[in-house]
């Protein structure tokens, strides 16, 4: 093979990258989806001195949704998964540690039917 040959096999190929680079369309992404709607929301005011694991509860399973510390009020936002499906969900609070033999110190709400953008309180009276 020539010299110019060789040449001619070159540049075609040190071409490509850069002509790659220019031009033509760019990527399409697709948009990110829009949220359907705002998540339900729990608000635990934790009036006790003592911190409290935090469940949703349906059809007798419970869900860890966190720590609510003593004193404080803290939010958790509810997924869907949790928030969907037949029946009423409820949330319980449960002291970290035993907080006296028969004081039992689990709080409770009513059964709740939430929706997107809902708010659902729950009081932990003091201790």
């Amino acid at each position: 093979m020539s010299l110019l040959s060789r040449f001619l096999l070159i540049i075609p190929l040190a071409l490509v990258p850069a002509c790659a680079s220019q031009g033509g369309d760019p990527v399409e992404t697709a948009p990110a989806p829009e949220p359907s709607g705002q998540n339900a929301r729990l608000d635990v005011r934790n009036r006790s001195s003592h911190d409290m694991d935090v469940y949703a509860v349906r059809s007798g399973q419970r869900i860890r949704l966190g720590l609510a510390p003593g004193g404080e009020t803290t939010n958790f936002t509810l997924s869907p998964g949790i928030m969907t499906g037949g029946g009423n969900v409820w949330f319980e609070a449960v002291p970290t540690r035993q907080v006296g033999v028969d004081s039992g110190g689990n709080v409770r709400t009513d059964p709740v039917q939430a929706r997107a953008g809902d708010v659902i309180t729950l009081d932990v009276p003091p201790q």
